[in-house]
């Protein structure tokens, strides 16, 4: 397949500024890479707003730049995977969705589900990974152990000033709250990353390096709503309750 690289004047300007400001978060980045990475996804299926993404806070800016850098096929253009970037148009081809409905869940242990909500953990351990990048309902699983609890009440503690609620507080058996899976870092991989976010930095406290990594943001609780869980990812159609 042949890419197209005619951008338009104003497109390429605003590419080579993002790129500049870039290679300035990230000196180890290589400039023309970047640029072609950026023009290639803007003009084979995900169109972006370039002006926006500019302008994005770092932490944003940072997640659509490593996720194009590493998801690209360069050889069309287009994502290998789910990648939806935040600074995407209106796109089907960049797995933007409308609306909640049939969004993808994770079933997580109390009351590690509340620490993602509560207590700012950002990394969840697992030992399989998905090629799904986007957004992700928490669903907090029925079962919970004593020995479970007193354990993560101690490793919580340690990390965390917020007060943990009592068991019988705790929610289980639905969905407590969502996020954005941002990305998955393979057993022992954060020395190796590229371009991490700066935000796995203060989220590495959380990670069990033996297992992946799987980076969460734009965290929020939601109203509780009983559903059952199921192993690995799988479709809640949370939005039409």
């Amino acid at each position: 397949m042949i890419l197209n690289w005619h951008t338009t004047k104003k497109d390429a300007l605003l590419i080579g500024r993002i790129v500049k400001r870039a290679v300035k978060m990230f000196p180890q980045l290589s400039a023309q890479d970047m640029g072609m990475d950026i023009t290639a996804v803007h003009l084979h299926g995900c169109p972006l707003k370039l002006g926006e993404l500019l302008k994005a806070p770092d932490f944003d800016f940072a997640h659509d730049l490593y996720g194009i850098r590493r998801h690209i096929d360069r050889k069309t253009g287009k994502f290998r995977v789910a990648f939806c970037p935040r600074y995407a148009r209106e796109s089907n081809e960049c797995g933007t969705r409308n609306s909640e409905c049939g969004m993808k869940a994770l079933s997580i242990r109390q009351p590690w589900a509340w620490a993602i909500l509560y207590a700012g953990k950002r990394i969840e351990n697992r030992t399989w990974s998905t090629n799904y990048r986007g957004p992700l309902l928490i669903h907090a699983a029925k079962g919970m152990t004593s020995r479970e609890l007193c354990d993560a009440e101690i490793f919580i503690g340690n990390l965390s000033d917020t007060p943990m609620l009592f068991p019988e507080c705790l929610k289980r058996g639905g969905i407590v709250g969502k996020c954005e899976l941002v990305e998955i870092f393979k057993p022992g991989e954060y020395c190796a990353t590229e371009c991490s976010p700066a935000a796995l930095n203060e989220s590495r406290v959380w990670w069990d390096y033996h297992q992946y990594g799987w980076l969460l943001d734009k965290v929020e609780p939601l109203p509780f709503y009983p559903c059952r869980g199921r192993q690995g990812l799988f479709e809640v159609d949370y939005g039409t309750h």
